[in-house]
């Protein structure tokens, strides 16, 4: 009776041994048979930007920016190529302004609105960092995007930004753009800097 006890186990073993590698195979067998059938995947690609023609400025307001003020005129004309806006007509008067205003904020280290068609920012030292913080906020964004504008400037002191485009110069002298409330009321949304205690964009 003993024996046949053993006996029995052992063949239960020999069993449980086939069943795994029955398993096994099958499963390898599985493998290779959606290897056969598989659908191969393209592989990725990279797409390289494409190059936008910026006409050259020449005007003799351009080379009187500083290099921070025109790197951010340079992003600013690549922008607006892109979608096939014009270039923002550089304004001495308003370049002048811009700068007096950025001044300005320095002086008093507050942001805020000197006029409704500004972006203003404060934290940037160069062209491309403002031009970039500027384009992560949905209120400043319309407003270098904005197809209508024609004439503007930049002025930067310190770390403060002034950026003012309008459609024409009678416009700007008047002070007032109907189409600005929206952009402005975007830009006041948002957040304070927990750092300086006022607004890295306005």
């Amino acid at each position: 009776m003993l024996y046949f006890v053993k006996s029995v186990s052992f063949v239960m073993r020999i069993v449980i041994i086939c069943l795994v590698c029955l398993f096994i195979c099958a499963v390898a067998e599985a493998q290779s048979f959606r290897n056969v059938f598989r659908i191969p995947q393209p592989r990725p690609t990279y797409t390289a930007p494409v190059a936008v023609d910026v006409e050259p400025r020449t005007c003799e307001v351009y080379f009187s920016l500083t290099e921070e003020e025109r790197d951010f005129i340079d992003e600013l004309d690549k922008l607006r190529a892109s979608r096939g806006y014009p270039q923002i007509m550089l304004v001495k008067e308003i370049v002048q302004d811009c700068r007096a205003w950025s001044a300005h904020m320095n002086r008093v280290k507050r942001l805020y609105h000197g006029v409704e068609f500004e972006n203003c920012a404060v934290g940037a030292d160069c062209g491309v960092r403002v031009f970039r913080m500027w384009r992560g906020s949905p209120g400043h964004n319309a407003k270098l995007l904005k197809r209508n504008d024609t004439v503007g400037g930049i002025g930067r002191d310190g770390l403060h930004w002034t950026y003012r485009a309008v459609s024409d110069i009678e416009q700007y002298r008047t002070g007032k753009d109907p189409e600005s409330d929206l952009l402005v009321r975007e830009n006041v949304a948002n957040k304070p800097d927990t750092t300086t205690g006022y607004r890295v964009v306005y």
